[in-house]
């Protein structure tokens, strides 16, 4: 499925202009591996070590037909690209559709998270299908995954939901409202 408009979400670069949806599809085109194919509209923000980044997540070479693992770039201030970890699914097990991704503090620190929900079926299964959440943090130089936030998360459906646990989790990241008595 090729994405003809890409969403795009808090759009900056360090020079604090701001992309427009054109110009971030022209990056991603430019940048996009030769035979591969976009698995969501490609995302920017501030998150992980300081500064504006652009998400481009796709898959490539058997996966792009199949809806298989995907794969995920960060261009670090729009500029440097970082190659997240890869998801670790089973081969020609499972099939996959990118929901989300978004940003939110899961650790407490002074930067964000990057969150990337999807959703899950396991080929050959009429009832295995779910929802899961990749977590990566920057570290040392590079995105880790954050797997004890992940399995905090695994089986919501929604970005709205992971927040609300991620909050519920991380006292510190409640927001006012979160007090008010109903």
């Amino acid at each position: 499925m090729r994405w003809s408009r890409f969403s795009v979400s808090k759009l900056f670069l360090t020079s604090a202009l701001a992309l427009s949806a054109q110009n971030l599809e022209q990056f991603a085109t430019e940048r996009l591996p030769k035979g591969a194919e976009l698995a969501h509209p490609v995302v920017a923000g501030s998150f992980g070590p300081p500064g504006r980044h652009i998400v481009m997540l796709f898959r490539s070479g058997e996966n792009v037909d199949d809806s298989g693992e995907f794969q995920g770039i960060v261009y670090l201030d729009s500029q440097r690209p970082q190659t997240l970890p890869p998801m670790g699914l089973i081969r020609g097990q499972f099939a996959t559709e990118v929901k989300a991704v978004f940003f939110e503090n899961a650790s407490g620190g002074p930067e964000p998270e990057l969150f990337i929900l999807y959703a899950y079926h396991r080929n050959g299964s009429t009832a295995d299908d779910s929802h899961a959440c990749l977590v990566y943090k920057w570290q040392d130089g590079h995105f880790v995954r954050v797997g004890e936030v992940e399995r905090k998360v695994a089986g919501l459906a929604t970005a709205s939901a992971v927040r609300q646990r991620v909050r519920r989790a991380i006292p510190t990241l409640r927001k006012p409202s979160d007090y008010r008595k109903k």
